[in-house]
């Protein structure tokens, strides 16, 4: 619609993975389709190799499982990047299968930067030792760093990618993989260029879907207050804020409240009457009257505490 400012993917600093482990082919397409995703990460070969002749083309594949390096050739047959580099031992194979391959493999260290005992990577204090050898690696192309943080506490994890954020500038490379379903919007207020988001997309919707059919009678006839998300399947922040939308419908479901969103290219009326003139942009109703605007991305925080206030 001509109203809304569009605020394309390409100019913003990240990247939506879709973790595809355990995931169907047709569920896998589906979603990419719904939230126009590119990018996909697999972590097994064995199920990634029955899937990916049926993804379109344009995808971009990761391997984002652990390596072994009987397995590094298929792999980096199939991929696009390898972002689980954490020996030089599977270095010195990639760079072997590549060379057979005659191609260049684009890969990422991963850095275990929580030192926890149940993750692979290398440590902080191994990095200045081990990014150098791979100037001896001639088809290998180092283009990023990877980790997988603990579970602990979200002030931890966010001091861990801050630390990671510092590696990557530190070492002059492209880009950061780090965030997952649980801690994603960490990760890209910290400046992470990729977030890999599994169980945060395949969750079925809890979210109502608003129209401009319905809105009268679901929004403004409503006899609770009700959060609409008006957003748009070509906006990257949309589709970083459309899992937290998802989280608050079900923490608040079975409360005094409603909570879905509003695509506004197939509903031009209503983003219209309300003057929505750029996505994500969140509207709060009460008695059928809008009561707090928010444009833009979103801490869950934040969003929780509107509701609470209108409940």
């Amino acid at each position: 619609m001509p109203n809304i400012t569009h605020i394309k993917e390409s100019h913003n600093k990240y990247r939506i993975m879709a973790v595809t482990k355990n995931i169907s082919v047709e569920r896998i397409l589906s979603i990419l389709k719904h939230y126009d995703i590119t990018l996909i990460g697999e972590n097994r070969w064995q199920e990634a190799k029955g899937k990916l002749p049926f993804l379109p083309t344009n995808i971009e594949k990761h391997f984002i499982g652990h390596l072994q390096t009987n397995k590094a050739k298929p792999v980096v047959e199939a991929f696009d990047v390898i972002e689980t580099v954490d020996t030089l031992n599977l270095a010195q194979a990639i760079n072997q299968a590549a060379s057979e391959l005659k191609r260049i493999m684009p890969v990422f260290l991963q850095v275990n930067i929580s030192r926890d005992s149940n993750k692979y990577g290398f440590l902080l204090e191994q990095l200045p030792h081990i990014i150098p050898q791979f100037e001896q690696f001639q088809h290998l192309q180092l283009s990023g760093l990877m980790t997988i943080t603990a579970k602990q506490s979200p002030e931890q994890t966010r001091q861990d990618f801050k630390t990671m954020k510092q590696l990557q500038i530190q070492y002059k490379l492209p880009e950061l993989s780090m965030g997952m379903s649980d801690d994603w919007s960490i990760a890209v207020a910290e400046g992470a260029t990729i977030v890999r988001l599994g169980r945060a997309l395949y969750t079925a919707s809890m979210a109502q879907a608003f129209t401009d059919a319905n809105f009268k009678q679901e929004v403004l006839q409503s006899d609770v207050p009700v959060l609409v998300d008006f957003w748009a399947s070509w906006c990257g922040p949309c589709k970083l804020l459309g899992p937290l939308i998802e989280e608050l419908a079900e923490e608040y479901k079975g409360k005094a409240v409603k909570i879905g969103k509003m695509e506004v290219d197939e509903n031009e009326s209503t983003p219209a009457q309300y003057q929505v003139m750029s996505v994500p942009t969140l509207i709060f109703f009460q008695n059928g009257k809008p009561v707090q605007q928010m444009i833009g991305m979103q801490t869950k925080a934040d969003l929780k505490a509107a509701l609470d206030g209108l409940i």
